[in-house]
């Protein structure tokens, strides 16, 4: 039995193995247990009473002499049940109610050594539960229920709640108590201090101080407990209460539980129309038949992400019209459940800001593509960031071998590059230049080295950030030819 239960632990690190001694062990306990009630109940002798030591009695027994008493033989019956049917599925409420049953006989044996009470452990001169044995079912029993302790009633006892907070504290003093009080009356009674009724009355009270001690000191660490809860809460709730976007927890079947000012601000409604209300309210009707699909999705495998996956988002306000929304969402533990905070951030000003870019670069795109000089844009380091379709005739370059160059060094001849990079260095100082709005007749280089006359004007972009400049280069060499 010892070995099925150490199977049973390792199984995890070596299951085929494992399982395979876990049952056949523990079949053999429970093959030996149901044997023996069954020469119990027809009064048979399958002859495995004596299998490993052969004895004539000295005197005649109504039990043959090697044979396990009953309650020894129904105490493996349990242990083998709940050994075998350990990891069967849907199964574990009778495995654990199986080993607290064998727990109880095994203890109930004890409290019979214990106070010297042999009704407790023995039915006949030969048939009774030795002492080693009753140890034995106890410590297996508890053994088996704490293999798993995750599940059904242990899992009770072992959770973080407020119920397993307690279990842990009373179970102890529920179970050594009464023993402990009880062998304390037993002594004193046979010492001659006291009479039964004097010696009842003191067992009484002794119970009655014990539990009430430990209740009163676990109510006490429960009223900490609860009050650090109810500030973390509070805590939490400010931190969503002051946060600058709308903030909304649901739980795992999509009611609304909590929300802040932001909330309310955003989609319309009061807190008391949003709360305990489904989070579909604020959900456009055409989709809300698939939202409970992607919410049953994160609850799946909870953890910190957008929501949209690349979707366009959209919120819905009281008054039914439709908004722009990103959300962030963010999962939740605690002893009430699994719940959702979702920050929700309206996005329309952002997209049409993000439209008038669009335009105003789709604007510029056609000015570039239409011009007829040639456009050139710098960076503040000399980089060239545009240039158009007529700069790519004029210097026989194409836009995406032009982009990121140096301009000086792509058309600019060598004869100006000092003097340009002079120029530059001196403005991004002194913010002045020579060049910047005027009109300039001088050289420029093309692709083949070939310099050519051009007329040039300088502007430098007024934007943000570090400066930017656009030259406008005009091929003048019919003119000047002319001329």
């Amino acid at each position: 039995m010892g070995l099925a239960v150490i199977a049973a632990r390792r199984e995890e690190t070596n299951s085929n193995v494992t399982r395979r001694v876990r049952r056949l062990c523990a079949s053999f306990v429970l093959i030996l247990g149901t044997l023996t009630l069954v020469e119990y109940q027809f009064g048979w002798d399958l002859g495995i009473d004596q299998v490993l030591l052969q004895e004539q009695p000295a005197v005649a027994s109504p039990v043959p002499l090697g044979r396990m008493a009953p309650a020894t033989a129904l105490g493996l019956v349990l242990l083998g049940t709940a050994l075998i049917t350990l990891e069967t599925p849907g199964l574990y409420m009778i495995v654990q109610t199986a080993a607290l049953c064998a727990t109880f006989l095994g203890f109930l044996c004890l409290i019979g050594y214990l106070y010297g009470v042999s009704a407790l452990y023995r039915i006949a001169p030969f048939a009774s539960v030795a002492f080693h044995t009753a140890i034995l079912f106890t410590l297996v029993g508890v053994a088996v229920l704490c293999i798993r302790p995750y599940r059904g009633l242990m899992g009770v006892i072992t959770s973080d709640s407020t119920g397993g907070f307690v279990a842990r504290r009373l179970l102890p003093v529920a179970i050594i108590t009464p023993v402990v009080l009880g062998l304390l009356r037993l002594a004193g009674q046979k010492a001659g201090l006291y009479d039964t009724a004097f010696g009842i009355a003191i067992h009484a009270a002794g119970n009655v101080v014990v539990l009430t001690s430990v209740i009163l000191w676990s109510a006490a660490l429960l009223s900490r407990t609860d009050l650090q809860r109810q500030r973390a809460e509070a805590s939490f709730r400010r931190a969503v209460e002051s946060a600058p976007n709308a903030m909304v927890m649901m739980d795992q079947q999509g009611f609304i539980t909590l929300v802040n000012q932001q909330t309310e601000n955003l989609f319309g409604y009061s807190r008391r129309e949003l709360l305990g209300q489904p989070v579909e309210l604020i959900v456009p009707s055409r989709f809300r038949d698939a939202h409970p699909g992607y919410r049953a999705q994160f609850f799946a495998e909870p953890a910190i992400q957008a929501m949209g996956g690349g979707r366009d988002l959209f919120g819905q306000r009281k008054d039914g019209s439709e908004f722009p929304i990103e959300i962030g969402l963010n999962p939740i533990e605690s002893e009430e459940g699994s719940f959702v905070l979702s920050a929700i951030v309206d996005i329309t000003d952002r997209r049409k800001a993000t439209e008038l870019l669009q335009r105003s670069e789709s604007r510029k795109a056609a000015v570039l593509e239409s011009a007829l000089d040639a456009i050139v844009t710098m960076d503040h380091e000399g980089k060239i960031v545009e240039f158009n379709s007529a700069a790519e005739v004029t210097f026989g370059y194409s836009r995406a071998a032009a982009i990121g160059r140096s301009m000086a060094e792509l058309i600019v001849p060598p004869s100006y590059r000092e003097a340009h990079a002079r120029g530059l260095a001196k403005y991004l100082v002194t913010g002045e230049g020579p060049a910047l709005g005027k009109r300039l007749e001088l050289s420029a280089m093309r692709a083949d080295g070939s310099e050519f006359p051009c007329e040039l004007a300088i502007t430098r972009i007024a934007s943000p950030g570090p400066a930017t400049f656009t030259g406008y280069i005009r091929d003048i060499t019919e003119r000047v030819r002319g001329e």
